[in-house]
Order: structure tokens, then C-alpha cells, then sequence
């Protein structure tokens, strides 16, 4: 077709153009969920002998609510965490020791075992 053969069929034109202008239809609305309860969310650690060391070394990049509301997790991915933050992120747990005292309190809080 030409440009002055589609002067020809100027309704048609203008349909074509209205069908393709016209928004989407609306996406099918998410239902929400029911809400958690505020007693649910955990914003305090247990209480531990070594409740002040995960403080000290963890709380520098985390809230006490975003470790106490960590998903159950066995020892092992316990330990590959703490090591990932130590040498990935920095933390600056001083030494092995404390990173399995850590490692412990951690699995002991949220553990899966």
C-alpha cells in the first residue's frame, strides 16, 4: 500500500489507530493478605550469655528485629552467614572464636536443627 491509498480508507485508519491507542486493561488486583500481628514480629534476642557479643559485632549493619526475624536455619548455614559477613561484608568480629560463639547463639536463636 501506498501513502495515498491509505488516504483512501480514512475510517479504517482511525480505527486502527483507536484500537491500538486504548490502555490495557486493568491487571487483576492482588489480594492481600491478612496482616501479621505486631506480637508476631520479633524485635528483641533472647537472652544468652552471648546476647551482648552478636550486638557488638552485628548490630553496626543490622537491627536487633532483622536478626531476630531471620528464618530458621541449620548450624552450617549458620556459619557460612557469619563467614560471609566477616568476608564479604566486614563485620568486624575480631577473630574465629567469636564468629562460632556467634555461630552458636545464632543456631541456638533461629536454628532449624
Amino acid at each position: 500500500m501506498t501513502g495515498t491509498s491509505l488516504l483512501r480508507y480514512p475510517f479504517a485508519l482511525l480505527l486502527v489507530f483507536y484500537a491500538c491507542s486504548r490502555p490495557a486493561e486493568p491487571v487483576a488486583r492482588v489480594r492481600a493478605t491478612d496482616p501479621i500481628p505486631l506480637s508476631a514480629v520479633r524485635t528483641e534476642l533472647p537472652e544468652h550469655p552471648d546476647k551482648m557479643l552478636v550486638m557488638a559485632n552485628c548490630l553496626p549493619c543490622h537491627s536487633l528485629a532483622y536478626i531476630a526475624n531471620q528464618p530458621p536455619m541449620k548450624r552450617e548455614a549458620w556459619k557460612k552467614t557469619v563467614r560471609k559477613m566477616i568476608d564479604v561484608f566486614g563485620a568486624p568480629v575480631p577473630d574465629t572464636a567469636v564468629a562460632e560463639r556467634i555461630t552458636d547463639y545464632l543456631a541456638s536463636i533461629r536454628g532449624s536443627e
